[in-house]
């Protein structure tokens, strides 16, 4: 997933069968069968599926304190 979005030949990803909906919210997601996203609009992204770490491309984490502010996205 990181090759996708850190080496992508475009500044957007096409997605296909896209739900969307706003955080926290109790409406029913908005369906679409595409949606264009633009690559720096992505915060973070989760695979669906496990995969497997590769040991020699762990980065050794750091504990940090951090304050952080999440406005209402979409």
């Amino acid at each position: 997933m990181t090759d996708i979005l850190n080496e992508a030949g475009s500044r957007f990803l096409v997605l296909e069968d896209v739900s969307m909906e706003a955080f926290g919210s109790k409406e029913l997601p908005t369906r679409a069968d595409y949606a264009q996203v633009n690559l720096g609009s992505i915060l973070f992204a989760v695979s669906l599926q496990a995969i497997e770490p590769t040991r020699e491309l762990r980065t050794p984490k750091v504990s940090e304190r951090a304050l952080v502010s999440i406005p209402p996205f979409r």
